[in-house]
Formats: C-alpha cells, structure tokens, sequence
C-alpha cells in the first residue's frame, strides 16, 4: 500500500490530513510534526510522497532534501508537496 509522510506540526490540520488520506484516497500515512521525526520515518520506510507544511524552515527543507540525496534513486523519485491550511467546510445558508 502507498505510503504519504506528512510533517505537520498543527494538529487540526494533521488530523484533516489524515482523515483525507484514509477516508478519500485510503492509504497508509505517517504524520510527524517535526522534521526529526520525518526522517526517523523515512529511515523505516521510503514514501511514495510527502507532504510539508508551509512553514517548514529552511534549515528543515534542506534536512529533508540532503536525507532523500543520500537515498539515491529512492530518494530522488519521491514527490514533496507543500499543503496548503485546509478549513473547515462552508456552513449553508439558509
């Protein structure tokens, strides 16, 4: 089963994140919500993605490329993307 690595230190939106990936897409995730804990992750397991929170430093993003570098091919192939806040759902007018 494909696995999605998300670094999401806010915990509402590490939890819509999940929801989604196990409800929408149903796929295994692994949420850290430090970069420390991504790689520790990464070390179990390659993923098929990961996802960064937009304020990931920089310092951090550089941790995280210089560990996918080291994978070699592995490492290289996988897609990061940069989640935007998801909100709360529209309430409807009545």
């Amino acid at each position: 089963m494909p696995l999605i690595l998300a670094i999401e230190p806010d915990r509402r939106q590490a939890a819509k994140i999940t929801t989604l990936a196990r409800t929408q897409l149903e796929i295994d995730i692994v949420i850290a919500d430090s970069t420390e804990l991504a790689l520790e992750a990464i070390a179990r397991r390659v993923p098929d993605l990961i996802l960064t929170s937009l304020l990931l430093s920089r310092k951090d993003e550089a941790l995280l490329t210089d560990r996918l570098r080291e994978l070699d091919a592995a490492g290289t192939r996988v897609p990061t993307l940069v989640v935007p806040v998801l909100g709360a759902p529209a309430r409807r007018s009545r």
